[in-house]
């Protein structure tokens, strides 16, 4: 029992120390290519304002999908859909929303917000009136703990209190243990000493008491006994 809750503790305890640092560098990883695809799309909506004089709708959406959505026409009248989605750990904090850079350029400003619950970092987009240039501001928000991490820390906790009760079984009986074999010893003493011509003994010791007659013997503590035998 004991190595089985030894094992659980370290499982749990490589769980937690391994994930989560793999975890948080991959989930940075995945929020720095998000804001570098969404500055580049938008950085393209605004050339083609300035050189082409071509309008660019921006959709902040988080129903069918979570996602900055850009679109666009061409000369022949195309319509271009450019998604970027964003990543499953990172989650939209405003409403949804539609801004549109004009033909001239001109963009009403907002901010639209972010939070990762996985990094737990908070994120402003904001788009400034004119021609629609962005600025990104990031603030954390503190230490993060994935599902997994929780669970593992759950299997911790709950395997440390095992250990503990399992430590405290193994004191008990090892005590039990040692009271018997003082039990015992205190019994043989007992009996030797009937059997060299007295009546009556009685002996104590670590707790344990016996009393010894020519009709048997017992050892025991309070009411409890603990070894008996029968004499004549």
């Amino acid at each position: 029992m004991v190595e089985v809750v030894i094992v659980l503790a370290i499982s749990a305890l490589v769980i937690v120390t391994t994930t989560i640092p793999y975890q948080k560098r991959n989930a940075e990883l995945s929020e720095e290519q998000f804001w570098r695809d969404v500055k580049q799309r938008w950085q393209e909506a605004q050339t083609r304002a300035r050189v082409e004089g071509k309008a660019t709708f921006i959709y902040l959406t988080s129903r069918s999908k979570r996602e900055i959505r850009f679109e666009y026409h061409t000369d022949s009248g195309k319509k271009v859909t450019e998604e970027v989605l964003l990543p499953k750990q990172l989650h939209i904090a405003s409403n949804e929303d539609m801004v549109k850079i004009y033909k001239n350029g001109y963009v009403s400003p907002r901010t639209w917000s972010f939070v990762s619950k996985l990094t737990m970092t908070n994120y402003d987009m904001k788009i400034q009136m004119g021609w629609g240039d962005t600025m990104f501001k990031r603030l954390r928000c503190g230490a993060f703990l994935l599902a997994e991490q929780l669970v593992a820390l759950t299997i911790l906790g709950v395997v440390v209190a095992s250990l503990v009760v399992v430590t405290e079984q193994v004191g008990v009986k090892r005590r039990q243990l040692e009271q018997n074999l003082v039990a015992s010893r205190l019994v043989k003493e007992a009996t030797d000493q009937i059997a060299l011509g007295k009546d009556q003994v009685a002996l104590s010791r670590q707790g344990v008491r016996a009393q010894a007659t020519r009709q048997g013997a017992r050892a025991f503590i309070g009411n409890k006994t603990l070894v008996e035998i029968k004499g004549e």
